[in-house]
């Protein structure tokens, strides 16, 4: 094995061959003349960013919007029921509020990067603000101000939270590398052939009438010990970091193997252990038991089922799952207790879903589906009233055509609250998509009552929206994109229309790429605004660097203020400097106009080097600047060594920050082994 795999990954999506390249004058004419003329911006996603809290997509009525390099979320109806958070306005020199959410207490004032938590006030580089009668705040900022833990993917646009982020265990790390196996595969994946062949000789095992007398149960086991220390030197009562210093111990087991009675077994259990005193010592974080045989499947207390669109959709319950397949119909039954990871329920909450599928014509490939759940809380608590949530729907999937594919929903909902009376709502959603060799497109129309509840589900109440996104190649390197979406929540109407336009315009250069996008989005009613954005892209690879290159401006216009404007740049190139040792240099920079005057900038520079195989160490350089108070410099370096002969990994980070008023010393290390 000549390098890591970490290396190995660069040098792979790197084409190690130069070439020599003359860039007209005439390209970059071509280049202006197309965004003057064209201003197109993406039929990215109808919603380009993401957040996820403890695994589940946190629903909002408005857009989640990415300004200062900071990712916002609005605190509208949707966030607010998900989180079972509140808003009260408090008084100050400006605006000023306190959002409550999981028994925290955490205080915003708009226009100010200053925030206040838990008795503790800190400066978090990006200030709140608000849009009609919609506050904004920094999403990353919220969720560790109420003590989860986060993680932002730039890659995916996605914000993780959640109370605790599973640490990926380490045979999950190896199954990426090229000619490691799975857990599963190494131990024949469940599957009774597969367990035969690695539980016997390859000569024994290819013998006639060779069977397994006696049930086969093999395991696995990972223990990850991680030691973390953070220190603040200076003005420690404007930083926004706890001094802490922990040692966390998680230990997972899994089981794979084939009953007597001829079922498959898994089984997954991860526990862990802290110094941390808020942290429950022993606490079991996952406990997942499945047996298969055939066309039954049966899961048992940790299960998270997909049911519909509105009904079990990836919802947790403690309890059990059985899944039963013949000819004629498909089977799930869940019944359990929720551990109600978002919304804090003060009773025991338990759950119990249904559902029957059929499929009506394999030639079209068409199915149909009835879906039955009921959540009902149970015990006694003074001041507050039990809730009981039934919701019953259909839903269906037809193959029209060759390139044409219908999928639609309905649901019906009924929702009491002990002595406060009951309500029912309806929802709907239907989707066509279209394929072929030259074009896709795809239109949804979804409409949800204001009075529709499911307890299992995560959507926006009182929403009637309809999109069509349509894409077509023009030509073997060319595609160009077109789209629409009007929005309708209570008396505001949001009208989106996204076009793009992707070329690679010469033969010569495979890997050249433009692409120019425009989104263009009108509100009104309750919130009139004017949202424009543009934005020009190029991607290229020259010799052993792959560059990315971002330029776009953003239009803003509310009644009643000026116009304002945000220039946006950004820069990524990724270089391997010879076989050990690989570069990243990254900039991004925001500059607002007109209503306010700000600036935003990021800078980064890494070095990768590869001492031995398997082996790296990382070196990392950043600033990023936003206003004097959040200014900050920061320096790390990591160790990462993976031995895939013993199964044990060791990681080792350092990292220190600079601000203007404190310093913080962060020392991260980790082991763990894989039996």
């Amino acid at each position: 094995m000549q390098s890591s795999y970490f290396c190995r990954a660069l040098r792979s999506s790197i084409e190690l061959v130069k070439r020599k390249v003359s860039l007209k004058t005439g390209v970059w004419t071509l280049t202006l003349a197309l965004i003057i003329s064209l201003a197109a911006a993406g039929v990215r996603a109808l919603e380009e960013y993401k957040i996820e809290v403890n695994g589940l997509d946190l629903p909002v009525e408005d857009r989640l919007e990415y300004r200062d390099l900071t990712l916002f979320m609005p605190l509208d109806e949707s966030v607010r029921d998900a989180l079972d958070a509140t808003i009260s306005r408090v008084p100050c020199d400006g605006d000023c509020f306190i959002v409550t959410a999981y028994g925290v207490q955490v205080r915003f004032m708009t226009g100010s990067g200053e925030i206040e938590a838990d008795g503790r006030s800190y400066n978090v580089g990006a200030a709140p603000y608000k849009v009609g009668e919609t506050y904004y705040v920094p999403a990353e900022a919220f969720f560790q101000a109420i003590d989860f833990e986060t993680e932002w993917n730039p890659e995916e646009n996605l914000l993780r939270a959640g109370i605790t982020l599973d640490m990926r265990p380490v045979q999950e790390r190896f199954s990426g590398i090229e000619g490691i196996a799975t857990v599963e595969e190494a131990l024949g994946g469940g599957r009774r052939e597969d367990v035969t062949s690695q539980i016997a000789p390859p000569a024994i095992a290819g013998e006639p009438g060779f069977e397994i007398e006696e049930p086969f149960i093999a395991y696995t086991f990972e223990n990850s010990v991680k030691m973390l220390s953070k220190k603040v030197s200076g003005d420690k009562t404007l930083s926004r970091v706890e001094e802490k210093g922990d040692i966390y111990n998680q230990l997972n087991f899994r089981f794979v193997g084939l009953m007597s009675n001829g079922y498959d077994f898994t089984g997954i259990l991860r526990t862990n252990q802290t110094t941390d005193t808020g942290t429950n010592r022993g606490e079991v974080k996952k406990l997942s038991l499945s047996w298969k045989k055939n066309d039954i499947m049966l899961k048992a207390y940790d299960v998270q089922p997909k049911f519909s669109q509105y009904m079990l959709r990836n919802y947790p319950v403690q309890g059990l799952h059985y899944q039963r397949t013949n000819n004629m119909f498909k089977w799930d039954a869940v019944f359990g207790k929720t551990p109600k990871r978002i919304r804090d329920s003060k009773y025991a909450r338990y759950v119990g879903g249904l559902r029957i599928e059929k499929n009506v014509s394999k030639r079209k490939n068409a199915f149909i589906g009835g879906t039955f759940t009921s959540v009902r809380d149970t015990g006694n608590y003074m001041g507050s009233a039990k809730q009981k949530n039934l919701v019953a729907g259909a839903d269906g999937t037809i193959q029209l055509s060759d390139m044409a594919r219908f999928r639609g929903e309905v649901a019906n909902s009924y929702n009491e609250f002990t002595g406060l009376g009951s309500v029912r709502g309806t929802a709907a959603k239907y989707e066509l998509n279209y394929k072929s060799r030259s074009a896709t497109s795809k239109t949804t129309y979804e409409r949800t009552s204001s009075n529709f509840y499911s307890e299992t589900a995560y959507y926006t109440k009182g929403r009637t929206e309809i999109a069509t996104l349509y894409n077509r190649k023009l030509s073997p390197k060319t595609m160009f994109g077109l789209g629409a979406k009007r929005k309708k929540i209570k008396d505001r109407v949001s009208k989106i229309y996204p076009m793009s336009l992707d070329i690679s315009p010469w033969g010569t250069r495979d890997y050249f790429r433009m692409t120019l996008q425009r989104n263009y989005e009108k509100d009104s009613g309750s919130r009139n605004r004017i949202l424009d954005t543009r934005e020009l892209r190029v991607r290229d690879r020259m010799g052993g660097s792959r560059v990315d290159m971002k330029v776009g401006r953003q239009k803003n216009k509310v009644p009643g203020s000026q116009l304002a404007y945000k220039d946006s740049r950004s820069i990524s190139v990724k270089s391997l400097l010879t076989d050990k040792v690989g570069a990243k240099f990254n900039m991004k920079s925001e500059r607002w106009k007109k209503d306010r005057v700000s600036v935003t900038r990021r800078v980064g520079l890494t070095l990768d080097y590869e001492p031995a195989p398997w082996t790296e160490m990382t070196l990392g350089f950043g600033r990023y600047y936003n206003n004097p108070r959040s200014a900050r410099t920061h320096v790390r370096f990591t160790y990462h060594k993976l031995d895939i002969y013993n199964d044990s990994e060791w990681k080792a980070e350092y990292m220190f920050e600079n601000y203007r008023d404190y310093n913080i010393n962060t020392v991260n290390v980790s082991y763990s082994f894989f039996k």
